[in-house]
């Protein structure tokens, strides 16, 4: 609901018509879940110079798609979005896009394909970039994740540092053919208020995962670093929308 210079411009979810306001309320709440990823990519801005937003061809320079998509662009390094820009069809309550999903890097660790925050389905895979039209309603969001990123999140909060972040979420997007994606991912912590960080005051747990044998590991490792008002323990709760339950 940001907006200009417009003093007539509304500004309160609530004020809108109640499909709306759910709309805005779970974007939200989306939004405020995915804050140590968002804080995580952050810092990965501040260290190499290369925004938290950032268009296809960074990533894929050599393919021509990828300057062909201006609305679709890259949120860190594991998430792509692809907006809807147009108005929903008055009889299906659905608008439609154009997503180019991205060919595999050669030697990415995760394997290919990209998995639909939404839909549950895999786009891609195929080693050369894909082109889907896809529809969504006004609550749907057109996120993707790479194959084998560890996205992770936190527990519904009022505010930003309202609690410690526990547990802490990590959804595993096993996007591979047959479950055989790995992956690996991180979590970067400081204390969120003082520049120690800029002292080295910060905290890192990788996280990684692998499919063998009919096994799935996830490792969680030891948070490597310290900070003021650290938590000296937490808990994971682990999420994997891409795979059946055991």
């Amino acid at each position: 609901t940001h907006c200009g210079n417009r003093p007539d411009a509304e500004r309160r979810i609530w004020a809108f018509p109640d499909e709306v306001f759910k709309a805005c309320r779970e974007a939200f709440h989306l939004r405020y879940a995915l804050i140590p990823y968002i804080y995580t990519a952050c810092r990965g801005a501040y260290d190499t110079g290369i925004s938290l937003c950032r268009p296809l061809y960074y990533g894929w320079p050599k393919e021509a798609r990828a300057y062909e998509n201006p609305d679709q662009y890259m949120f860190g390094d594991d998430l792509m979005l692809a907006p809807v820009v147009s108005p929903a069809n008055p009889v299906s309550g659905v608008a439609s896009v154009d997503v180019w999903f991205p060919p595999s890097p050669s030697g990415w660790e995760h394997g290919s394909g990209w998995g639909g925050w939404v839909s549950g389905r895999v786009y891609g895979g195929d080693g050369a970039g894909t082109e889907r039209r896809l529809s969504f309603a006004l609550n749907e969001i057109p996120v993707f994740a790479r194959s084998g990123a560890v996205i992770p999140m936190q527990p519904k909060m009022a505010r930003t540092g309202e609690k410690p972040v526990d547990p802490l979420i990590l959804t595993i997007f096993d996007a591979g053919p047959e479950g055989a994606a790995r992956g690996s991912g991180k979590v970067y912590e400081d204390d969120g208020i003082t520049s120690g960080y800029e002292r080295g005051e910060h905290a890192v747990t990788a996280v990684t995962h692998a499919m063998k044998d009919g096994v799935r590991t996830v490792l969680i490792g030891a948070a490597e670093g310290k900070y003021g008002g650290m938590p000296e323990s937490r808990g994971f709760e682990v999420r994997m929308p891409f795979v059946l339950p055991p």
